[in-house]
């Protein structure tokens, strides 16, 4: 007290002196006073001088100086005065804070502040300047809860939140069953399907191959039981054929329907008896079985059921029937082997027995007729055919003339056979005329 009012009196001296223009103290010095934040209330020795930033004439001494501001740190500094020179003093006022402990029932709830996540529940939040704070308390399957509180003083506080549950329970149920669910997008399990869910909204879909899809958007209650069924209708399937070679005609269970290669659209799923026929070779047939909502693809690789005759018939120029009907004449071998023939190819013939029928004008007899079998797939060569046939005009010097054909041709003499059996020898010295015949 005897301090105090030695510095009251001093510093009220010295404003007298100053007001009465009489000379200043020289036992005195200017004190600047200054503070962070500034506005600061100013007591030396517990007499009030103002608030920062301020200048005072101090009498020489040693004083404690204390820095005062709302919602700061107090601070206290010692000045001495001991000269005349000026001084300045200054005070850095931290905040005052306080610590806050979040709590929820049940822990382990996230603390959003300003759009920020400061943890999980319990969570100690440091530094906390003075004044009025919001921040939302959340935990799935539990409501979010909006929080406030109010920091005073350095006093930690406690912010105790009791949460309550926000979950249901979703059902769903499918015809057929053993279909895929999804939730917001995510597969979560085949139906029959039961979980336990958060209150809102959610985008279901049911789906299960060869089959239309269900979407709908659920609501979920809060402690209540929502139950969702879905009839799925079976998709159409289709079929799709080829064939080696194509061109086969498709029977689709006994009915025709088209050509290879070709596609039947729009078939109830199921077994259908698919059977593919083509000239010249053996039939296919087959059960095949079409999913619902899927393509069915089948090729088959047709075995022909043709075989053919390699006929070889002497002389060149024989005309040959295959059961009836003209299929060509004979060739020659070359253009150096004009007495004997190509072979006679037949192909494209069904297995079984086939008649020839091999015929040539000047022929005795007219024609020769043979039976061949031809198997699947092979080729049937029966012997060799020879034809009579007079290929050769013949007139002699003594005057006879004939028709015939010429077994064998040298520089003295020939062969002739006039008929078929008869073989006659000219010398080359009694003939008069010796010229091929032509058609």
């Amino acid at each position: 007290m005897k301090l105090q009012t030695f510095l009251s009196t001093c510093i009220l001296g010295i404003a007298l002196l100053a007001g009465c223009s009489k000379p200043e103290n020289p036992n005195a010095a200017e004190v600047s006073f200054e503070s962070s934040p500034d506005n600061a209330k100013v007591t030396i020795n517990g007499v009030k001088l103002g608030a920062t930033p301020l200048k005072n004439k101090i009498p020489f001494g040693s004083f404690v100086v204390m820095f005062e501001k709302e919602n700061y740190v107090s601070q206290l500094k010692k000045l001495g005065v001991s000269t005349p020179s000026p001084q300045k003093i200054e005070a850095e006022l931290p905040p005052v804070t306080a610590s806050v402990l979040f709590t929820s029932n049940p822990s382990g709830a996230i603390i959003t502040k300003d759009g920020s996540q400061l943890g999980e529940t319990p969570h100690i939040l440091h530094e906390n300047k003075t004044g009025k704070y919001s921040a939302s308390i959340s935990k799935p399957g539990y409501v979010t809860e909006e929080v406030t509180w109010e920091i005073l003083d350095a006093r930690p506080i406690e912010v105790k939140t009791d949460l309550k549950t926000n979950i249901g329970t979703l059902m769903i149920e499918s015809t057929p069953p053993d279909a895929n669910v999804s939730i917001g997008g995510k597969y979560v399990g085949k139906t029959p399907f039961t979980s336990n869910m958060e209150q809102g909204e959610l985008e279901v879909k049911i789906y299960l191959d060869g089959y239309t899809s269900f979407e709908s958007t659920v609501s979920v209650i809060k402690a209540e039981t929502k139950t969702v069924t879905a009839n799925l209708a079976i998709l159409p399937g289709s079929l799709k054929i080829s064939s080696t070679p194509t061109g086969a005609s498709v029977f689709l269970n006994g009915e025709p329907s088209r050509q290879t290669p070709t596609e039947i659209k729009d078939l109830k799923a199921g077994t259908y008896t698919v059977k593919l026929e083509k000239e010249g070779y053996d039939s296919e047939e087959h059960e095949v079985k079409v999913p619902p909502g899927k393509q069915t693809e089948i090729t088959y690789t047709l075995s022909t059921n043709m075989g053919g005759i390699d006929l070889l018939v002497n002389p060149p120029g024989v005309t040959i029937y295959l059961d009836g009907k003209k299929v060509g004449v004979t060739e020659p071998e070359s253009a150096e082997v004009k007495y004997m023939s190509k072979v006679f190819e037949i192909r494209g013939l069904k297995s079984g027995e086939h008649s020839i029928v091999a015929r040539h004008s000047r022929a005795v007899p007219n024609e020769k007729k043979i039976t061949v079998t031809v198997e699947k797939g092979q080729i049937a060569r029966p012997k060799q055919e020879t034809l009579w046939v007079a290929d050769t005009y013949l007139k002699l010097k003594s005057g006879r003339e004939m028709k015939g054909r010429i077994k064998q041709d040298n520089e003295k003499e020939i062969l002739f056979e006039p008929t078929p059996g008869v073989t006659i020898r000219y010398s080359k010295d009694e003939i008069k005329t010796q010229k091929p015949i032509s058609e």
